[in-house]
């Protein structure tokens, strides 16, 4: 949970909102977590085996979900580990979860499908039945394939919050989205959620991986040698300098598949020069 910030001030941050991770099969024992404010520590999790850790849920951890405070701006990310769908509807169950929880900002990542046109437009008209207002923009790779296609993001804006909203955009290669929220004075916010694969330089990866997808758009773009989890971070920096320039101030939320702090600082060129709070969760041993 975070105050709106105040755009008279200088707030290079990532702030502290309401982060979850969890896996999206136990959505009920989570649930009643959530609203018995009953918060797990990480920490001691880590202290398994491997082999337990893949056999348990992850247990959502974060900002209480209490009652929200007028002027209050609440943010969310998860990685959901695909987005829920069928073939007249999608996003039904985190649509649901963004009301119940009165979530103003709600951001997805590894939605792993294809958002095709027609998807987009069940996602607005999902959205619109249940909010007043609602923003939405997706990112993923092209795909003629309706089923699995891996990586990908989501970020919803609803309620006063969404007619903020100046501008949407998205990377092609399915890393990240972005909104720029106007404010006022010409100033503003500029909103990423992204997803940085978890295979290092050099990997061996299966073909449908979103690794390997990445690597070979951006070698098909010309780069001899890439690097897919350090080029998703200049790219998301190239954004921030652009937006950064017109007076906005940045609001990451990524999942940075990265186990330490010290090697996201190295490699990603805007966390230092533009963040002044940084907060990592942690919920698996690689993330």
């Amino acid at each position: 949970m975070m105050h709106k910030p105040n755009m008279h001030q200088s707030p290079h941050r990532l702030v502290n909102g309401l982060v979850l991770e969890k896996k999206i099969k136990n959505k009920l024992k989570s649930k009643r977590l959530l609203e018995n404010h009953q918060l797990p520590s990480p920490a001691a999790s880590l202290l398994r085996g491997d082999n337990e850790w893949e056999s348990e849920d992850i247990l959502p951890y974060g900002a209480i979900l209490a009652g929200k405070e007028q002027n209050v701006l609440r943010a969310a990310l998860q990685n959901i580990n695909g987005i829920s769908y069928s073939a007249e509807h999608i996003a039904l169950e985190e649509i649901d979860a963004m009301y119940k929880y009165h979530i103003d900002l709600l951001r997805m990542t590894e939605i792993n499908i294809a958002m095709s046109l027609e998807r987009r437009l069940q996602l607005a008209s999902a959205l619109q039945m249940r909010f007043t207002g609602s923003r939405v923009v997706s990112s993923s790779m092209k795909s003629k394939d309706e089923g699995y296609l891996p990586g990908g993001t989501t970020t919803i804006a609803q309620g006063p919050l969404s007619g903020r909203v100046f501008r949407r955009g998205s990377d092609h290669m399915g890393r990240f989205s972005w909104m720029a929220l106007r404010g006022t004075d010409g100033t503003g916010i500029i909103v990423i959620t992204g997803y940085r694969v978890c295979q290092n330089k050099g990997t061996v990866a299966g073909t449908n991986t979103a690794y390997m997808r990445e690597w070979g758009m951006l070698r098909s773009e010309g780069v001899i040698n890439p690097d897919p989890r350090l080029m998703v971070l200049r790219t998301m920096s190239e954004v921030l300098h652009e937006w950064m320039n017109r007076g906005y101030h940045p609001l990451v939320m990524i999942t940075a598949n990265e186990n330490h702090l010290g090697k996201i600082l190295e490699r990603a060129v805007f966390f230092p020069r533009y963040l002044q709070d940084v907060v990592v969760v942690k919920v698996c041993p690689n993330s």
